[in-house]
């Protein structure tokens, strides 16, 4: 949607006003960090929703899922059929070829920019809860990635550091496994890909 003075904002309609709190606090408090994460222009708190800029780009989803298709196509069809995995195992195995096209197609530096941007999250006392390719976009121009879609975000500045730590250690984990550049850093010490994902 166009606003006055022609600026382009996205309108998100949550399910619930739970949601749309989230989003509205965990956005503001990384904002502030100076993350890169969308602007709120306006909230609607009758609807709910949220405005926020848009970020001209693709989600980094669409730059992977031809490649992976293909691949699943020419391999994993052939080589894994669909019916022999079932459940988490299905899943994990297609996350591992989006894994490996993420690693083939985009910059090196990539997953350590994705994973600078998790830092200032959870500096800013934001869980995002949803580390994911498709809300990752990929900026037009500077090719820096802009993280999206906080309504399952939490913004904790009053909990205990012990928690708030394991809560964030376990995000960054998640953001290891989707980028192998990440250089997550953990309390622990260990590499926390292995420790949640097991490889």
């Amino acid at each position: 949607m166009v606003l006055p003075g022609g600026t382009i904002g996205v309108r998100k309609r949550h399910p619930n006003r739970w949601r749309f709190f989230c989003e509205l606090r965990a956005l503001h408090a990384a904002r502030r960090q100076g993350c890169r994460v969308p602007d709120v222009l306006q909230a609607d708190f009758e609807a709910p929703a949220v405005v926020s800029t848009y970020i001209p780009g693709p989600v980094i989803t669409d730059i992977l899922a031809p490649i992976c298709t293909a691949a699943r196509d020419r391999d994993y069809d052939t080589e894994v059929p669909e019916h022999v995995l079932h459940g988490r195992a299905r899943w994990a195995s297609r996350l591992s070829a989006m894994r490996d096209a993420a690693a083939a197609a985009l910059p090196a530096s990539f997953g350590a920019e994705v994973a600078e941007q998790v830092r200032l999250l959870h500096r800013a006392r934001v869980i995002w809860g949803n580390v994911k390719y498709g809300n990752i976009v990929i900026e037009r121009g500077t090719g820096l990635p802009w993280l999206v879609d906080f309504d399952y975000a939490g913004y904790f500045p009053r909990l205990s550091e012990s928690l708030f730590t394991a809560l964030s250690d376990d995000e960054a984990a998640s953001c290891a496994w989707h980028f192998p550049d990440a250089e997550p850093r953990t309390a622990a010490g260990t590499d926390p890909a292995e420790a949640r994902f097991g490889t």
